[in-house]
Formats: structure tokens, sequence, C-alpha cells
């Protein structure tokens, strides 16, 4: 399972194979990866979502899939790689007003200032 997330996180890093993997249906199966207590398929997912959400066809369906409110979740994550990928996921998909607001409604902005404040270079830099 876990090589099988990491082959799509790689695929996903080219926009040619955005709209296949959306396609394919993996939309709900990375939502499921979110909500896993296993921190490295977590990360897999949110690299993946982050991957996807720059296109805004992507952007829009990952909303309306309601994929907001896990990854605003992740931004708590004890592992500062899911909370850096979960940052990166919702800084693009937060370019679309819509979902700016519906961050804001799951109480997004919180987590996100305490990231500010983390250790971690990355993590700062994604939040």
């Amino acid at each position: 399972r876990e090589q099988a997330a990491v082959c799509v996180r790689n695929l996903s890093v080219s926009q040619f194979n955005e709209h296949k993997i959306v396609q394919a249906g993996t939309l709900p199966l990375l939502m499921q990866l979110l909500k896993v207590e296993d921190t490295a398929m977590q990360e897999h997912a949110c690299v993946t979502l982050r991957n996807l959400a720059v296109n805004p066809e992507n952007e829009e369906l990952m909303a309306k899939l309601g994929m907001l409110q896990p990854l605003v979740i992740m931004l708590s994550s004890p592992d500062p790689n899911v909370q850096e990928h979960a940052a990166g996921a919702l800084r693009n998909l937060s370019v679309s007003e819509a979902n700016k607001e519906q961050i804001l409604n799951f109480n997004g902005v919180f987590p996100l200032v305490e990231l500010l404040h983390s250790g971690f270079p990355n993590v700062q830099l994604q939040a």
C-alpha cells in the first residue's frame, strides 16, 4: 500500500499526469489515507494533494470532495513532514476565494499561525 502511495506521489509531480491521476479516482483514496494512523501514509497523501492542487480544476474538485477539513486537521499532526505538506496543499488550494472561506470556517488560521513558530524551517516556509 505504501509503495503504491509513493508511486502516485512521484507521478503527481508531472503536470501531464495530474488529470490521469484524478480521473483514476485517486482523490477519495487519498482522503482515506489522511485518516490512517500511519504518518508516512499521511505524508504521501499530503504531498500528492499538494501537487494535484496546482491545477484549478483539481482544486475545485478537491474542495467539493471535502478535502479541506482533513488537511486542516493534518496541520496539527505530531509529524513535521505531515504538517509541512498539509500546509503546502492548503496553500495551493487557497488560491480560490471559496476555498479561502472554507479554510477559515474550518479554523485553519490558528494552526497555520502556530506552524510559523515551528522549529522546522520547511514547516514555517509552507505555513
